[in-house]
């Protein structure tokens, strides 16, 4: 209902402009209501998309500018030479011009293109152009003077573009009407310490090299990483290279792509941006060498003639399938296009995944003002074909990493595991052999020995199909017998609608993920069941023998640069700077928070460390400590190291006692609603129960100001 009559206010000619004075005032809250209705209209504002331009306009006031000369002071380095790490020398005036350049170039194009009339064509095009005259670049020699100059205006071309693209509307709408500069406020900008975080990375503090060096920064969460990777990855796709943002969660790698999937469009660099996890890495530069499924499959059926062409193993088939080794979980791997969203066709896998799917504060300048006509004028550039010489039409793209967060080369799914293809084999015999298991296994008694399933005539007329391979198949059999027995060992779920079995990993449900023969026989539990929609050709699909075609270690990946920002540098420790320096990143550096000091410090005595003797002493702690900060009017966020200890705690009688207004924030929760809870976290009062997992790079921002009074 609240919805539609805000869309009703929309199709009159002062919609806009009544419903950001109406979403104004719920933010800012009225001094004669109660703190719980100023909390509700606060929540209001912060649920409906409709008052967006409000929120914009609180992000741009938290973050409001420190001066760039300021922030360049406090920039510091360090590089790594051998063992020690040594102070990195900065050129700090020389950064300074550097922003300085990007400020007037970026003030100067968004004062011209962003009238509804103007053509985004020649903005996107302008930038292209500066960009296109030093393709191809060298990351070893070729990062001149002239590049680094260059690229301040690359910059601001790409962030004009940006802001234009998430906010030129809502600047249109109200700008007429404005006396106030209010309109400016609503703009999505940079901030200055993301422009120099960016102007950084890019080299241009130091004049002397000519080299790109692989490089992280250090950051805080919540202060726009994504903005910054964003860009970078523009940037760097209209240089010559192609950039792939690596991330340990799937949330959040969602959530960064969908930031920016407009202005890849409008550039045109869509097919050469990748946002997914670091895995995925080696298992395409593993992919690009050859069809290694098919090879297997036809040395298995002795007709290995069939792939001794080298065409035929580097043909790319649609149903290729990747696997990870399995730590505690395995994550799918995602690689984003904005030109294809489809996921490719696979079958499932032993202990892995089972498919691969491809894919801000104000300013001190004025806009400047002219009259504007207020017809409507279609700025969308996904149609439009940005136009390149011809001789670069061909280039060879270097990879470059763009990390998010340093922890992905140190996470269970990438350091020391391994990349583990696998081919399907699917006869009807199998299908009987795994049915029989099942059955077996169902009636009880003792233990199924591999000899019993070899006195079965499936057995013996699978063993004529694959001669000369029973080594295989009883060793297959062998992890049948033993994996019937353990289904439930790790949790499943089940999407009923698409009749697909998945697993927790990090902050969300993979359906990519499967436990070797367990996910197997699960598929048979939930038909037997009933829960399947499709029984027949789910389980045609389902019951099948996962043969390992070769094992790949994901450390072993070479990119050309990384270059990644960070909120952990100052925590890594020895070992992990050996790991980087092994990837070649040795340089490292730390800007200031666009906040100021941070008032967040861990309580390492007294109470901050608590021993309970048991796990109800352990609930019963944890309820008082809610109930004490939700009588000071403040949040409470409570981490959970896992799912089963969060479900443990709910299940209790301690948290009954929490009362009506908490959340719970898990994995297998729908991505509307955890933005639901995440946006209403920290708000007075409120208590939220999470997983661990949501502890890292999620942005509990907090438009309360009864909760930031009152200590956050």
């Amino acid at each position: 209902v609240m919805c539609g009559v805000l869309e009703s206010c929309l199709s009159h000619e002062w919609g806009y402009s009544f419903l950001f004075e109406f979403g104004l005032g719920l933010q800012r809250g009225d001094e004669n209501s109660s703190e719980v209705d100023n909390q509700v209209a606060q929540l209001i504002v912060a649920e409906f998309s409709h008052f967006k331009e409000v929120l914009t306009m609180v992000w741009n006031e938290e973050t409001s500018q420190k001066p760039a000369d300021d922030t360049v002071r406090s920039i510091k380095g360090k590089y790594r030479n051998g063992k020690s790490m040594k102070e990195l020398k900065i050129e700090r005036n020389r950064l300074l011009e550097f922003f300085n350049a990007f400020d007037a170039q970026y003030k100067k194009l968004l004062g011209e293109y962003i009238d509804p009339n103007a053509d985004m064509k020649a903005l996107v095009q302008k930038t292209v152009d500066i960009a296109d005259k030093f393709k191809p670049l060298d990351c070893d020699s070729g990062w001149s003077k002239e590049v680094k100059e260059q690229i301040p205006n690359i910059l601001a071309g790409v962030f004009a573009v940006f802001t234009i693209r998430k906010s030129g509307d809502s600047y249109n709408r109200l700008v007429d009407n404005d006396t106030s500069g209010m309109s400016t406020k609503l703009l999505m900008k940079p901030h200055n310490i993301q422009v120099l975080t960016l102007l950084s990375l890019f080299g241009c503090g130091s004049s002397l090299s000519s080299t790109l060096n692989s490089q992280l920064m250090q950051i805080r969460t919540g202060e726009g990483k994504s903005m910054i990777l964003g860009a970078a990855a523009i940037v760097l796709a209209l240089l010559g290279f192609r950039p792939r943002c690596v991330c340990y969660s799937e949330y959040l790698s969602d959530r960064d792509f969908s930031l920016f999937r407009d202005v890849f469009d409008d550039f045109n660099v869509g097919e050469y941006v990748n946002y997914s996890k670091i895995t995925t890495l080696s298992e395409d530069a593993t992919k690009v060498k050859g069809n290694i499924r098919a090879l297997t499959e036809s040395l298995l059926r002795g007709r290995l003639e069939d792939v001794a062409s080298a065409p035929a193993l580097m043909s790319a088939r649609k149903t290729d399938q990747v696997t990870l080794s399995p730590c505690k979980s395995n994550a799918r791997i995602t690689t984003r296009s904005t030109t294809a969203m489809e996921a490719e066709d696979g079958s499932l896998k032993s202990d892995a995944v089972s498919k691969t799917s491809l894919g801000i504060p104000e300013s001190d300048s004025k806009i400047s003002e002219r009259p504007r006509k207020r017809k409507k004028v279609d700025r969308m550039l996904k149609t439009t074909k940005i136009t390149h010489p011809p001789e670069l039409s061909s280039i060879a793209r270097k990879e470059i990493l763009l990390v998010d967060e340093v922890d992905v080369f140190f996470g269970c799914e990438f350091y020391g595991q391994t990349y583990n293809q696998v081919a399907q084999l699917r006869e009807p015999e199998i299908t009987d052999i795994l049915n029989h298991i099942w059955i077996a296994n169902k009636r009880g008694g003792r233990r199924q020995r591999l000899a019993d399933i070899q006195a079965i005539p499936a057995y013996s007329q699978l063993l004529k199909k694959i001669d000369g391979f029973k080594y295989v198949l009883d060793s297959e059999i062998a992890l049948m017998i033993d994996q019937v027995r353990r289904i439930d060992e790790e949790p499943y779920y089940l999407d009923r609608d698409t009749d697909r079995i998945g697993y927790k990993v990090m902050d969300s449900i993979s359906y990519e993920v499967t436990f070797g023969y367990r996910t197997v026989f699960a598929y048979l539990q939930e038909a037997e069941k009933g829960n399947l929609k499709e029984k027949d050709s789910t389980l045609a699909s389902a019951l099948s023998i996962p043969l390992s075609c070769g094992q790949f270690s994901y450390a072993n990946v070479s990119p050309e640069r990384i270059l990644g920002v960070s909120g952990t540098l100052s925590a890594l420790g020895e070992y992990e700077y050996d790991v980087l320096a092994k990837y070649g990143v040795k340089t490292f550096m730390y800007v200031p928070s666009v906040y100021g000091e941070s008032n967040f410090q861990f309580d390492k005595a007294g109470d901050g460390i608590r021993i309970e003797t048991s796990v109800s002493d352990y609930y019963h702690s944890i309820t008082e400590q809610i109930q004490l900060l939700r009588k000071k009017k403040r949040s409470a966020i409570v981490f959970f190291r896992d799912n089963a200890r969060l479900k443990d705690f709910t299940n209790s009688s301690f948290y009954r006692k929490l009362g009506r207004q908490k959340k719970l924030l898990t994995e297998n929760m729908s991505k509307s609603d955890k933005e639901f809870v995440i946006s209403k976290a920290a708000t007075a009062g409120q208590v939220t129960i999470s997983t661990a997992v949501f502890g890292r790079g999620t942005d509990f921002f907090c438009k309360d100001e009864t909760v930031q009074r009152n200590g956050g």
